[in-house]
């Protein structure tokens, strides 16, 4: 399926592009070190271009979001029939990531004030305002890979969502399968000619009568 051979392709240079990434902040952090003053703690220091990478995975989550979305418009579009059948799963679905994107969103928020405060101690306040920067620091590297992790499972989804318009264009007496069993013979396919392994799976396969 061209579809599936162009998503593969995609993840392919999404991975890439992370590692170009990793390379990219690595540089920035060295040139970062060199630039601050050599009062200023070396945990703040730390702290900031933690924050500075959490920023960036932030922007990177957003986008792949919107292109997300964009996609399963397109889905929309082009297989109405399929779309039909998965809609109301579908929907659910986007709404919990919706949901737990806000709450991670809210998190960094409340994390940022916390990290903003810190920055205001002095004096006999300045250990605990490094432990402070760290924890925060930690936070948002935590909510950054669990909006990444957010977008993979979405971007899993929309796969499937694809595959499974095409196997009821294809058989349309598949319109008889509950939406789980359809989704779970999309979703095998599409690890068929993903050739992924076993830890990759996002659903068990349903138990089928008889």
């Amino acid at each position: 399926m061209p579809e599936i051979k162009a998503e593969v392709e995609r993840r392919y240079l999404q991975r890439r592009l992370d590692e170009l990434r990793g390379v990219h902040d690595a540089a920035r952090e060295k040139l970062a070190l060199a630039r601050v003053p050599l009062p200023m703690p070396d945990s703040l220091i730390q702290a900031r271009l933690r924050a500075d990478r959490a920023r960036q995975a932030n922007r990177a989550t957003r986008d792949a979001m919107h292109a997300a979305s964009a996609r399963l418009d397109a889905i929309k579009a082009a297989e109405p029939r399929g779309f039909a059948v998965l809609a109301a799963w579908i929907g659910g679905r986007a709404r919990r990531l919706r949901q737990e994107a806000a709450e991670a969103a809210e998190d960094a928020r409340r994390a940022r004030e916390r990290h903003e405060d810190a920055n205001r101690l002095s004096g006999v306040f300045q250990a605990a305002s490094e432990a402070e920067a760290e924890r925060v620091a930690i936070e948002r590297v935590q909510a950054a890979a669990a909006r990444r992790q957010l977008v993979e499972v979405a971007e899993h989804e929309l796969a499937v969502a694809a595959v499974a318009a095409k196997l009821l264009r294809t058989d349309p007496s598949l319109v008889s399968l509950s939406a789980t069993d359809l989704r779970w013979r999309a979703d095998k396919e599409l690890r068929h000619h993903h050739r992924i392994g076993e830890q990759h799976l996002y659903a068990p396969r349903p138990k089928l009568p008889g």
